[in-house]
């Protein structure tokens, strides 16, 4: 049997403001949370769309910056659990979200 595929997905009232320096705020309206997040994490940010996994995420990631540290699972992990701790995203159970 396979074991089910857990992927995180935005939620969807959330909004992204992107500023002129390419860092960005998060904003979550029903709970008034906001959070900054730097350009590596506005791109974890639209690569969260409940189709990839944290491992898929990462590999994008590595290709799309050429100074990713050894341990950007790690804290790319740490990025989405802190992103779920705050409700800005949830996650998708096979393709169902949760």
């Amino acid at each position: 049997m396979n074991k089910p595929k857990k992927t995180p997905i935005q939620n969807p009232l959330t909004v992204l403001r992107v500023e002129f320096d390419d860092w960005a705020i998060l904003f979550d309206p029903d709970s008034a949370k906001t959070l900054g997040i730097n350009p590596t994490g506005v791109a974890v940010w639209k690569l969260v769309d409940g189709q990839r996994g944290i491992e898929e995420i990462v590999e994008e990631i590595r290709e799309k910056f050429s100074d990713v540290s050894i341990s950007a699972e790690k804290e790319t992990s740490d990025f989405i659990d802190e992103l779920y701790r705050n409700g800005f995203i949830g996650y998708s159970l096979n393709g169902v979200a949760q």
